[in-house]
């Protein structure tokens, strides 16, 4: 693998492979040609892609000739469309390969006319082994010194024990997390005493956190997000576990140094006319898509890569109904609504792209919310399929 970020790779750094004769290794092949215009062409590229995912990831450059595996000189490739290769490539891994592979980045330098070197740079995955989908027959690929090959019965059973215990890791962080945030409140992060206050916590979990050595220089991550005006609008200040920002409201959001983000509030809990205590579905609603979005966009800039891992939870919230604010929805003490248990874990999702339709996303865990409080189904997700909160609670903004 180049040892740089995609986007600064330069024609420099490829004339410099040749003169370095840097052969091919687990991370790096050489590729005179793209051809996936026949089936067996594209057999072999999407074999080249699950290799590079179920090992330890890396670089794939096309254009370039190479003599027993060291490069000899560059020759691009005829492209007419960098853009619709890219989608076309997209679209044949997630038609391809089970699970689909994750995070592929592109580079394309451009040489002369329509002649491009095309790098594709493929992750290390967090959820391998990948296959490849051949009709009925499911293939396992990796990769050594000398290519690409069939994984043996061995290799398959590690990859799979490998790729249980990462979600395992994320669920044991998420626990303890909850438990320290119970047993030791926050009110020392605001200035507010919420320390016995039922709370929204969401954990928003870049699953390479887990499996590899993140640490994030946190000086740095201020300057970028400040230069990124992805500050959050209160103070901030440092801790032992990264960047925090405490709010006056009962809320905060932490920046942990190896990239899991976190945020806890408390301002959807309040208490009705009839001294019900309740959650606004609205505020509950446009909190948890205004927080991830915002983790989203924070791990962009952070180049922190997808897949990330979300959990949320609410605590300390047995007795607690759901209130949108109309009288359809106004709870009762005779409605048999209301919530049953001190803490609610809604359901995980799973987000694979920085660009995916995170209301389609969160259906599942706001209406399980809705459900634990007595409801059928969120106000914002009607069973006639319409989005009446698409532009308001649910927008990111």
């Amino acid at each position: 693998m180049i040892p740089k970020n995609i986007p600064e790779i330069t024609l420099d750094d490829l004339k410099s492979l040749i003169e370095n004769k840097v052969s091919e290794s687990r991370t790096l092949d050489y590729k005179v040609a793209l051809n996936f215009d026949k089936p067996r062409g594209k057999a072999e590229f999407v074999a080249d892609v699950i290799a590079f995912a179920n090992t330890q990831g890396g670089d794939i450059i096309y254009g370039v000739n190479e003599e027993e595996g060291i490069p000899t000189d560059i020759v691009g490739i005829s492209i007419e469309n960098p853009d619709a290769l890219k989608s076309r490539i997209e679209n044949i891994i997630r038609d391809t390969t089970i699970p689909r592979v994750q995070g592929l980045q592109f580079r394309f330098i451009h040489l002369e006319d329509k002649k491009f070197v095309f790098i594709l740079r493929i992750p290390q995955s967090l959820f391998a082994p990948h296959a490849y989908r051949d009709n009925h027959l499911l293939k396992f690929y990796a990769r050594n010194v000398s290519g690409k090959y069939l994984m043996d019965y061995h290799e398959l059973k590690i990859a799979f024990t490998f790729s249980g215990s990462i979600s395992e890791r994320a669920r044991d962080f998420k626990m303890k997390r909850l438990m320290e945030i119970l047993s030791e409140g926050v009110t020392k992060l605001t200035e507010k005493d919420i320390s016995n206050s039922p709370y929204l916590v969401i954990h928003f979990i870049p699953l390479g956190s887990l499996v590899k050595n993140i640490n994030l220089d946190i000086f740095q991550v201020y300057n970028v997000l400040k230069a990124e005006k992805l500050l959050f609008e209160f103070t901030y200040r440092y801790n032992i576990d990264g960047l925090q920002f405490p709010y006056q409201y009962g809320e905060y959001y932490q920046i942990y140094r190896n990239g899991i983000m976190e945020s806890v509030s408390t301002n959807i809990f309040r208490t009705l006319e009839n001294g019900l205590p309740y959650i606004a579905g609205y505020g509950a609603e446009a909190n948890i898509f205004q927080d991830i979005g915002r983790f989203i966009k924070i791990s962009q800039v952070l180049n922190l890569l997808p897949p990330f891992i979300v959990m949320i939870s609410l605590l300390r919230v047995k007795g607690y109904y759901i209130y949108w604010g109309n009288v359809l929805h106004y709870p009762s003490k005779d409605d048999r609504k209301g919530i049953n248990r001190d803490h609610v874990h809604l359901p995980e999702v799973l987000i694979n792209e920085y660009d995916e339709d995170l209301e389609e996303l969160l259906k599942d865990p706001i209406n399980a919310m809705w459900n634990a409080a007595g409801y059928a189904h969120s106000v914002c997700y009607p069973p006639d399929g319409t989005r009446p909160c698409r532009d308001k609670y649910h927008k990111i903004t």
